[in-house]
């Protein structure tokens, strides 16, 4: 629809024009007060700012994910328990990982204007997630960074079959579960990649090693962290189906306004009819759009066993690749309506 060119003018100018949209809508995060788990980090960080050992120790309040641990330290050893700045640093994270998604999706094979939309819209359509509202919830940006950064590593080792680059993705991908272990969903997603564009599954099985040894490590060492115990919460097989549908039908709503409280039956049948589309895309079409649908789903998986009343912050991996799809479906609309217009109105 633009005639866009892929230059480092473009990119920069689209740098500075998400940097003006995120301090319009994100700047009221740095007047906002600390909430539920913040307080419980900060002392954290405090305690280990006092004594190193204390870092990795499952005598914390919140222990289990030790990167995201070392972030919270360096903040408090340069601001103390300033909650401006905390704020401020998860509002950057998650500008620089929209960034990062915009040059995921020009990477992976999405023209230049469709990347641009997708980043844009996925800096904006999760300005209301408690995964950019709360600074414990920084672990979420922090781990998406890193699992993009896996991907774009992986898809280039598929291209080069340079062995530096696995084991660079591999590297990078053991990091980011240390953060988050929701951003086992990369690997995943390379696995898909593999198949799908190289008819290589294989080539990612080190970053699926990675995926399932990590967790259970963490789990091991970390047997009381909220996380351990919170991810065995939903046993019911039935009960998990229909949280993962609710789930995908909430990143659809949830991105135009904010929802709230359970799970609803309503929600549940939207997530069922976006699988179906899903299932549909990646059948019939090769296009970015498709692969994009799968990540948004395999990165709700890891929650699907977890139960809240609120999951905003669940949404957020996915919300990357549902920001593509939905940026692919507007164009596409925008596009039918172009043809329309030019056969029935006179010029």
């Amino acid at each position: 629809m633009f005639a866009l060119r892929d230059t480092r003018t473009t990119w920069t100018i689209y740098a500075l024009l998400l940097g003006l949209l995120t301090a319009v809508a994100y700047g009221g995060l740095a007047a906002q007060a600390l909430d539920t788990d913040d307080f419980e980090y900060l002392r954290d960080a405090g305690a280990g700012a006092q004594n190193l050992s204390l870092l990795f120790s499952d005598a914390r309040e919140l222990p289990g994910r030790p990167v995201a641990e070392i972030v919270f330290l360096l903040g408090h050893s340069l601001w103390g328990t300033e909650p401006a700045a905390f704020h401020l640093l998860v509002v950057a994270l998650h500008l620089l990982t929209s960034l990062l998604l915009a040059q995921t999706f020009r990477r992976l094979g999405a023209d230049l204007e469709l990347s641009l939309a997708g980043g844009l819209l996925f800096l904006i359509n999760v300005a209301h997630f408690r995964a950019v509202q709360w600074i414990a919830c920084l672990v979420y940006p922090l781990a998406l960074s890193m699992g993009l950064v896996v991907i774009l590593l992986f898809a280039r080792y598929l291209t080069t079959n340079r062995r530096s680059l696995l084991f660079g993705a591999l590297l990078v991908q053991m990091l980011a579960i240390l953060a988050h272990a929701g951003s086992v969903c990369a690997a995943a997603f390379c696995l898909y990649l593999a198949w799908r564009r190289a008819r290589r599954p294989l080539a990612a099985a080190p970053l699926l090693a990675a995926a399932a040894a990590v967790p259970m490590l963490l789990h091991f060492l970390y047997p009381l962290a909220p996380q351990s115990r919170e991810t065995l919460s939903v046993v019911d097989p039935v009960a998990i189906g229909s949280q993962f549908l609710g789930y995908i039908g909430r990143t659809v709503s949830a991105a135009h306004w904010l929802v709230a409280g359970q799970i609803q039956t309503a929600e549940i049948a939207a997530g069922a009819v976006a699988l179906l589309a899903a299932a549909w895309l990646v059948a019939r079409r090769r296009g970015p759009e498709a692969d994009w649908a799968v990540f948004a789903l395999l990165a709700l998986l890891p929650f699907a066993a977890r139960a809240t009343i609120e999951p905003s912050r669940f949404l957020y991996m996915s919300s990357a690749g549902a920001s593509l799809v939905l940026a692919w479906l507007l164009r596409a609309g925008c596009g039918q309506l172009q043809r329309f217009g030019g056969t029935t109105l006179p010029k």
